[in-house]
């Protein structure tokens, strides 16, 4: 899903998730709107906004409230790192503090340059345009 891609950027993720979840609905698709929440909320929380990951998470709470789909609240508040709703159904099997790690955004080192192998037949094999033949072929990074 687009709105889980670009959680915490300023592509109109609000925007494109209310225009999704009047789609969802004229399609007859309810049960697309808690997941609809669940990427609001996450998006909210990549962006720390407590107030609006809040208004997020008590529209979730209505979604929900009939008992379908009610464990997207545990997800989406443990993403925000706050405290499980009373009663909640849910058991984390790490600490609750893992999904809320997960949800921040990482910055990952620069991949070393990819280094070229020449294949069985000895074509040479490259990222920019190389010949490729039957054989098995390598890219390392």
């Amino acid at each position: 899903m687009a709105l889980l891609r670009d959680a915490g950027t300023d592509r109109d993720v609000i925007d494109r998730a209310a225009v999704l979840h009047t789609e969802s609905t004229v399609a007859g698709l309810p049960w697309l709107t808690p997941l609809i929440h669940t990427a609001v909320a996450f998006h909210h929380a990549v962006r720390d906004a407590p107030d609006d990951l809040t208004a997020t998470l008590d529209h979730l709470r209505e979604t929900t409230a009939t008992g379908d789909f009610a464990y997207y609240v545990g997800i989406a508040t443990a993403m925000g790192g706050l405290p499980q709703p009373a009663g909640s159904a849910i058991q984390w099997l790490d600490d609750t503090h893992s999904p809320r790690t997960l949800a921040r955004p990482r910055h990952h080192p620069p991949r070393p340059p990819a280094r070229h192998l020449s294949c069985a037949k000895g074509r040479h094999i490259g990222s920019g345009g190389g010949v490729l033949s039957a054989s098995a072929s390598l890219i390392i990074r």
